[in-house]
């Protein structure tokens, strides 16, 4: 991508730094930029999410083994943790201290708020200079890899560095742009470089396939379509 008229970004150096609260946790786990934490006690434990976004982000833990312990919470978790935030989830306590307890969790994400509803009075606009044209080279329900949350998108052929431009008005939440390489083996997989935007109605639109180092704009931003 190129400067154009209306701006694309690049990530903030202090998205990689961001720390909410000083962690007294005993373990952390991290799936990118959103983390769970830890914290241990004679009896159980208490999990907190971290999200180190500029975008909410929804998240589900389970337990797949809870033995002798009761949780706070209904399992599994669904949780929506707001931008920059840390928040606890659930505590889980032994039903009897002097027998023997037990856990085993796992977890998952996703950036923006599960069941957001698309507000269907608003258009979008194609993301690039009105004078030109493009051919769609992937389209809603293909067979390749547009399938499952992947199934409404839209791939476009056009030249590198064509700039682009928001479809819609929104806040730049997510920027990744320093992957030269790509294609549709595993290890490419979480190897994208890519700018999400998050709408007033609480969706978000993902640019993929973008060129390095080719964004304007930082997380945070907004942009005008």
């Amino acid at each position: 991508m190129a400067p154009g008229a209306r701006r694309l970004l690049q990530i903030a150096a202090a998205l990689l730094c961001f720390a909410p609260n000083p962690s007294q946790a005993d373990e952390i786990d991290c799936l990118d930029d959103v983390c769970i934490e830890v914290e241990r006690t004679e009896s159980g434990a208490a999990f907190f999410a971290v999200n180190q976004l500029e975008a909410p982000t929804s998240l589900l833990l389970d337990f797949p083994v809870l033995e002798n312990m009761t949780s706070s919470a209904t399992l599994p978790v669904k949780a929506v943790v707001l931008p920059r935030a840390r928040k606890l989830l659930v505590e889980i306590r032994a039903n009897d201290p002097a027998e023997s307890f037990r856990w085993r969790w796992n977890w998952s994400w996703t950036t923006g708020v599960l069941g957001a509803r698309h507000d269907a009075s608003v258009r979008y606009w194609i993301p690039w200079a009105p004078n030109l044209r493009f051919e769609v080279g992937h389209a809603v329900g293909g067979t390749f890899t547009h399938l499952g949350k992947w199934r409404f998108a839209f791939d476009f052929w056009m030249p590198a560095g064509t700039p682009l431009r928001a479809a819609r008005d929104g806040t730049v939440v997510r920027v990744v742009e320093d992957f030269s390489r790509g294609g549709t083996e595993e290890r490419f997989k979480k190897r994208a470089n890519l700018i999400f935007i998050l709408h007033a109605d609480g969706t978000i639109a993902r640019y993929l396939h973008l060129q390095r180092g080719g964004a304007n704009d930082e997380a945070g931003d907004r942009v005008a379509a």
